[in-house]
């Protein structure tokens, strides 16, 4: 009907994921918010250190707490952004303790 509003997204991430795909989607979007911080502290043979552990942690619940205001997902560069800092920080702490990262 006419002047009713057209509302594009839920502004809750988990509602979101639960209206666009149902139980597997919400089930999934929680995976994928939470595989930084699985992926580095199972896959990880060295001792894991304090910073790193709290670097992913902040990365992770901040996307999650944002999660509940906003639909943060339905923009790509979100997207984008969450994976190449996940992974950033993941390599980063696994790198040797003794490699600087600089040649020479």
């Amino acid at each position: 009907p006419e002047g009713t509003p057209v509302l594009t997204h839920a502004h809750n991430q988990y509602i979101s994921f639960m209206l666009q795909a149902g139980v597997p989607g919400l089930l999934a979007g929680c995976a994928f918010l939470c595989a930084p911080a699985i992926a580095h502290l199972c896959g990880s043979d060295q001792r894991v250190s304090v910073e790193s552990i709290c670097a992913v942690a902040i990365l992770v619940v901040g996307f999650i707490l944002q999660g509940l205001t906003d639909s943060l997902f339905t923009d790509g560069r979100i997207l984008w952004f969450y994976g190449f800092a996940s992974v950033l920080l993941i390599s980063w702490f696994r790198a040797d303790p003794g490699d600087t990262g600089r040649s020479g």
